[in-house]
């Protein structure tokens, strides 16, 4: 057998289509091929060395020695030597291949015998995919640490396909970075908040008789960008053609002119955000929320409340044992993702977005009216005017200039971009929705510019949006499944296996100090080692595990990212693990005691 139909028998084994498509591709032109000093081949990219001329292998085994991460990243295979290495030097760590010409993939399966890297389970290849497949990888395969190795010979050869990789991996490095921050700090108060609407939660009624009930209708989404006023003088004549959804901290603005949107959206957990709905009442609006909202907006006088399926374990634990599961808006860290979303369940098309700015049109940062600009005209003074508060707000952010919606550039900031990416990859998985924006801020990949003219044209649909409304009321409230008795079974369930949590953590925090010191019930390292397995298999088959494990910090950040190189770091590591499984299970217990008892957990 040659040395291709091998590569090509090894490389179908794995990946059938890959294996199909490089059965059919043809070697690259300006790739040579040429013996090494070493006598193994080596390979030149048009003119430009893609390994040594000396010896590629020990200059792979260099390269990959050199890499740091729990996924390695190859920008370019030329004849694989640097991957090869690296899965010799580092058996255990994940790796990704990408290449952005089949052809030269093809040309290294000709010339070398690659079974070795075909054959291993911990590779992934990506040959002429789209550059922005890896965010879909690494979006599905965390990894906490990414090292990169470029290929010179072939990101030069392809300059503008490698340079979007990149992108893509900074995007999932900037919004794991942002999302472990805000777990950081916003993380007790999510638990908190739960904890304190648990009763809210059974009683509520979920959002999945909204799903499909509008479809054809189209939605006008309302977010409280500064050029949310452009739209504000046409918003009624816009609510006669449109399901109006809107934002919390776009709802002043909207009751101000007399429109009632028909659903406002809050999720957010912090009491400065429920100060948005102050002193408001939309008796005609459905209010959607998530079970970690900040508890005062139960307090707003609407139609009626819907709650969202919960993104946090302690809500999910509940609801799969009250309700079974329950319908979930998409969070992108922005109410305004969530609010698309909803109108994307509802089966809206198209779907307007108005507000959408996620950056500073004209310089401007909240639209008219709203509660943090009337807050910032409160603390203004003649030394300090308006000017001022918006001029630090943009500084403090960070900004820089990117496209602009209707043509031009708009500063933005590093917060603001991520809610772009998810915007964007949602158009690339449901493109079907047809959104159209509005809004004079960034431009959004797949949402294309529209103007209110082409909303104004439509037919109108008040009446239509209206009847379906009001039969979404009987259909909610037939729906109703949860119970309190059924909740306070739930929550002794919790308080129980949060118990032996803590229990089970505070056994390894003593194991593991006896192991330090040197010492053991029985003298033995071996024992308390098999201690410390057993107290780890009790952590991880408990049923409060996920609950429990959403408040301890990434092993990256409580570990310092250092693989231990003896027992005593080991054992160390150990330590920290159960010490953060310990207070977190405590943390949940104490809140949970409050709430089964009718206090607030706040109080804590």
């Amino acid at each position: 057998m040659s040395v291709l139909s091998r590569n090509l028998e090894l490389l179908a084994a794995r990946y059938e289509r890959l294996g199909r498509v490089m059965q059919e591709t043809v070697a690259a032109q300006g790739a040579a091929v040429f013996p090494a000093r070493s006598g193994e081949p080596s390979l030149a990219i048009e003119g430009t060395l893609a390994h040594s001329r000396y010896d590629p292998r020990a200059e792979g085994a260099k390269l990959a020695a050199s890499m740091e991460g729990d996924l390695a990243v190859f920008l370019g295979f030329g004849l694989g030597y640097q991957i090869e290495e690296s899965m010799r030097l580092f058996p255990e760590r994940r790796i990704l291949v990408i290449e952005a010409d089949p052809r030269l993939f093809r040309t290294a399966m000709e010339a070398r015998d690659l079974s070795a890297i075909f054959s291993t389970a911990t590779t992934v290849f990506m040959i002429g995919a789209e550059p922005d497949a890896i965010l879909s990888y690494l979006n599905a395969n965390p990894a906490d640490s990414i090292a990169i190795l470029p290929l010179r010979a072939a990101t030069e050869r392809n300059g503008g396909y490698y340079a979007s990789v990149l992108d893509s991996i900074t995007i999932y490095r900037s919004k794991r970075e942002i999302n472990e921050n805000t777990l950081a700090r916003f993380g007790r108060l999510w638990v908190r908040n739960l904890m304190r609407n648990v009763r809210e939660l059974a009683g509520s009624t979920g959002i999945d008789g909204f799903a499909g009930a509008f479809s054809g209708i189209p939605a006008l989404v309302l977010a409280a960008g500064p050029s949310l006023d452009a739209i504000l003088p046409s918003l009624r004549e816009l609510s006669e053609r449109c399901l109006v959804i809107c934002v919390d901290t776009a709802l002043r603005a909207s009751l101000r002119i007399g429109v009632e949107p028909d659903f406002v959206v809050v999720v957010d957990p912090q009491y400065w955000n429920v100060r948005h709905l102050d002193g408001l009442s939309c008796p005609l609006s459905i209010l959607v929320t998530e079970p970690a909202a900040h508890p005062a907006v139960f307090r707003l006088r609407c139609r009626r409340i819907a709650m969202s399926g919960s993104i946090y374990p302690l809500g999910s634990y509940v609801e799969a044992r009250v309700f079974g599961s329950r319908l979930k808006l998409g969070a992108g860290g922005s109410v305004a993702t969530s609010a698309w979303d909803l109108a994307r369940i509802a089966g809206c098309s198209p779907i307007y977005l108005a507000g959408l700015d996620l950056g500073y049109p004209a310089g401007a940062t909240h639209a008219r009216g709203s509660f943090f600009e009337e807050r910032a005209h409160g603390y203004a003074s003649r030394l300090t005017p308006i000017e001022t508060s918006s001029f630090r707000s943009l500084g403090e952010a960070g900004g820089f200039s990117v496209p602009a919606n209707h043509g031009g550039s708009v500063r933005t900031d590093r917060r603001m971009i991520v809610y772009k990416w998810w915007f964007e990859a949602q158009m690339r998985e449901k493109p079907e929705t047809g959104s159209r924006n509005l809004s004079l801020g960034v431009a959004i990949s797949g949402i294309p510019p529209a103007h209110v003219g082409e909303v104004l044209e439509r037919p109108v649909r008040r009446g239509d949006i209206d009847l379906i409304i009001e039969g979404l009321g009987a259909e909610c409230n037939a729906g109703r499944a949860g119970t309190l008795a059924g909740l306070e079974k739930v929550l002794g369930e919790l308080d129980e296996s949060l118990a032996s949590m803590e229990k089970a953590a505070l056994e390894g925090i003593r194991v593991a100090g006896e192991m330090a010191d040197g010492n053991g019930r029985d003298g033995s390292i071996e024992a308390m080692a098999r201690a410390l397995d057993e107290i780890d298999a009790a952590l991880t088959e408990n049923a409060s595990k996920e609950v429990t494990s959403f408040l301890i910090p990434p092993a990256r950040s409580l570990l310092g990212g250092k693989i231990p190189e003896n027992l005593a770091e080991a054992v160390e590591n150990s330590r920290k693990v159960y010490e953060e499984v310990a207070a977190a299970a405590s943390f949940h217990r104490i809140l949970l005691k409050r709430a089964k008892a009718g206090r607030n957990p706040a109080e804590d």
